[in-house]
């Protein structure tokens, strides 16, 4: 793999504006983080392990950083409205953008201007806890016939009917009647939304180096050993953790 470094140097981004500095800077720390959460994401849905205690705790986990995700664009979005809409950068960048970076922000305007999926994990399930939405769950104990705590031999506890009763939560708030529909759906609108963001942040940070003519100097470095293994996993349990 080659990796191209740019160096931009202190000289030419002091000329950039101050609003337009800021929002650079903290939208490339948002892409950063969902990529990041993104990759942690696709690593745990591949563990293969048959066993079935194994795999609903490996799911379990899945949903965990899906909803660590769904806060994070949330953020995002209310990140945009201070320093990009507010601070009335979005005057200069948007009408520069390519027609990708203007479609992912169309649709970034279309998702959140009204209720959303992403903005109700955030709220209920993702930085904030709910007792109320576990409150419904709890006559659906009696149907369990057993309530699952894992521990490992080094103490360290998953709390399997935690997960099983909170992600049926999620799922009925989305769709009652089907699940496998509402996990489909979770899922599709987070990658979605997720990609939308990520253009956008990559077409903004190429804008600004064009605005302000800046040519930076690159390294480029081959990097032959990374590659993606696809035997690497990502599992919640792991013996020689700690």
């Amino acid at each position: 793999m080659k990796i191209t470094t740019l160096e931009i140097s202190k000289v030419e981004f002091d000329k950039i504006d101050e609003s337009e500095r800021i929002f650079y800077i903290i939208i490339g720390h948002l892409s950063n983080e969902i990529t990041t959460l993104e990759k942690l994401l696709f690593l745990s849905i591949t563990f293969s392990d048959t066993n079935k205690t194994l795999g609903s705790i490996n799911a379990s986990q899945s949903l965990l950083i899906a909803r660590l995700i769904a806060g994070k664009v949330s953020e995002g979005w209310e990140l945009l409205q201070k320093a990009f809409f507010a601070s009335k950068v979005s005057k200069v960048v948007e009408p520069d953008l390519s027609v990708e970076g203007r479609n992912a922000l169309a649709e970034l305007k279309r998702y959140f201007g009204k209720e959303n999926l992403i903005r109700k994990l955030r709220n209920e399930f993702s930085f904030h806890y709910s007792p109320e939405n576990v409150r419904k769950q709890l006559p659906s104990v009696k149907d369990i016939e057993e309530l699952e705590i894992c521990v490992t031999e080094k103490d360290e506890p998953f709390f399997v009917y935690s997960e099983e009763l909170i992600t049926k939560a999620i799922l009925e708030e989305i769709d009652k009647s089907d699940y496998e529909k509402a996990l489909d759906k979770l899922f599709a609108e987070i990658m979605k939304i997720t990609r939308n963001f990520r253009i956008f942040c990559a077409e903004s940070a190429i804008l600004m180096m064009h605005k302000y003519k800046i040519s930076p100097p690159h390294v480029e470095t081959d990097f032959p050993s990374l590659h993606y293994n696809k035997k690497l996993e990502v599992p919640f349990l792991f013996s020689d953790y700690k």
